[in-house]
C-alpha cells in the first residue's frame, strides 16, 4: 500500500479542485500554479505547520523552488466565503458518488451526527466571524463550524459543513446542513444531535426535513418534572411531550432511560436522562454512535493545514480541505481492502506519509 505512488497521486489530484475557488495569477512569467498550492497545503497539513511556513520547504518539495509565504497568503485570501462553501459542497458530492460506486454506502440509508466544531482563535480584536464559548485551550474565542458526519461503523465520512458567525441561528443552520447533505444523494436513516441543539426551532427544522432524529433533552423545568413523574411511576418511559419556547412550541416523543455510571444518584434528574425523538420505537442505545463524530474531529485536526492568516475564507479553505482529505483516507482504506474486510487497517499516519511522497518529484525528473 505504501509503494502504490500512483494511487496517492490521484488522491492529491482529487483534492486540488477544492482550490478552484482561489484566483491564480495570470502573468506570463508565472511559474507557480494550483498544483504548487496543493502541494504546499499537503505539506502543512501533514507536517503540522503553517501553509508556506516550512523552514525546510526545499527539502519538502524535493529541492524545487518554493514560493514565498506572501504568495501562499495571497492565494489563500483570494476567494470569498460563499465560493469556498460552494466548491466544498460540490467536492463532497463528487466524493459521495465515488463512495456509492465503490459500494461503501448501504442502500437502507446511513446514520449521521450533527455537531459543532470549534477552532481556537487568539485575535486581540475579534470580529463577528469569531464566536465566544467556554474557556478552552487558553482562549474563549473560536471559529465555529457545524458539520455532519456519517457515524456508521463502516462509513465514517464527512458529508457537510457550514460556517457560523456570531449571532447566527443554530436551527437555521441545522436546516441548511440537512438540505446540503440531501443534495449529495444520501439517504438519511437517523440524525443524532447533542443536547445543545434541543430547542423548538431545531425540532421544527428536523421535522420539516422529514428525518428521524434522536437527541438528549436539556434539563428544563418541564423535562425535570417528567423525570420526577417517571421516578414515582406516574409516567411511562415513552410518552408525548411539548417543548415551549419564545417562537412557539413543538411536540416530540420523550424516551426516558437510566443513566449509566451514576449508581449513587439520589435525585431523578441525576438518575435518568430524557431523549427527544419523533420515533417512539427507536432504540436509544443508538445514540452511542454520536461519539464517533468526536473521534472524527480529533483525526481531522491532525490533517488540518494551519495558517496565521485571519481572513475567514482562507481559514475555511484550510478546514474544508482537511475534511475532504479525511474522506479520501476513508476511500483509500476501502480501495485497499483485500475483500475479506470492509476496510483495510491503514492508519492515518501511513496515509499522510504516502500523500507527502506523492507530491515529491520522481528522481529522474529535474527540479
Amino acid at each position: 500500500m505504501i509503494n502504490n505512488k500512483r494511487l496517492y497521486q490521484d488522491v492529491v489530484a482529487g483534492l486540488c479542485p477544492m482550490l478552484s475557488c482561489t484566483t491564480m495569477p495570470g502573468h506570463h512569467n508565472t511559474i507557480f500554479d494550483m498544483n504548487t498550492l496543493n502541494a504546499g497545503i499537503i505539506n502543512a497539513a501533514i507536517r503540522d505547520s503553517s501553509v508556506g511556513g516550512c523552514a525546510n520547504a526545499r527539502k519538502n518539495l524535493g529541492g524545487r523552488k518554493e514560493p514565498s509565504d506572501r504568495w501562499f497568503a495571497s492565494m489563500l485570501k483570494s476567494p470569498v466565503v460563499a465560493d469556498v462553501q460552494n466548491v466544498f459542497d460540490m467536492q463532497v458530492t463528487q466524493q459521495f458518488k465515488k463512495m456509492v460506486r465503490l459500494g461503501m454506502v448501504p442502500k437502507e440509508g446511513i446514520t449521521i451526527a450533527i455537531d459543532m466544531h470549534l477552532i481556537p482563535r487568539y485575535d486581540k480584536k475579534p470580529g463577528k466571524e469569531i464566536t465566544r464559548s467556554r474557556y478552552k485551550n487558553g482562549t474563549k474565542l473560536f471559529e465555529r463550524y457545524m458539520t455532519a458526519q456519517c457515524v456508521d461503523k463502516s462509513l465514517k465520512i464527512h458529508l457537510g459543513a457550514q460556517y457560523l458567525e456570531m449571532g447566527d441561528s443554530v436551527p437555521d443552520f441545522v436546516d441548511r446542513i440537512l438540505k446540503s447533505v440531501k443534495k449529495t444523494g444520501v439517504k438519511i436513516r437517523l440524525v443524532l444531535l447533542d443536547r445543545e441543539f434541543f430547542s423548538v426551532d431545531t425540532i421544527i427544522a428536523l421535522l420539516n426535513n422529514n428525518v428521524t432524529y434522536l437527541m438528549p433533552c436539556r434539563n428544563s423545568s418541564g423535562v425535570i418534572a417528567a423525570l420526577r413523574e417517571y421516578d414515582k411511576n406516574t409516567r411511562n418511559a415513552t410518552s408525548q411531550a411539548t417543548l415551549q419556547g419564545h417562537t412557539g412550541m413543538a411536540d416530540f416523543t420523550m424516551r426516558i432511560e437510566k443513566r449509566k455510571g451514576n449508581k449513587d444518584a439520589t435525585i431523578p434528574e441525576q438518575k435518568f436522562i430524557g431523549f427527544a425523538t419523533n420515533d417512539p420505537t427507536i432504540d436509544v442505545k443508538k445514540y452511542a454512535k454520536r461519539w464517533g463524530i468526536e473521534t472524527g474531529y480529533r483525526l481531522v485536526e491532525t490533517m488540518r493545514a494551519k495558517t496565521r492568516i485571519q481572513d475567514m475564507a482562507a481559514r475555511m479553505l484550510c478546514f474544508y480541505y482537511s475534511l475532504l482529505a479525511y474522506n479520501e483516507w476513508m476511500i483509500v482504506r476501502v480501495m485497499l481492502s483485500d475483500g475479506t474486510e470492509r476496510q483495510s487497517a491503514m492508519t492515518q499516519l501511513t496515509f499522510q506519509s504516502c500523500c507527502i511522497q506523492a507530491v515529491l518529484p520522481d528522481p529522474e525528473q529535474p527540479p
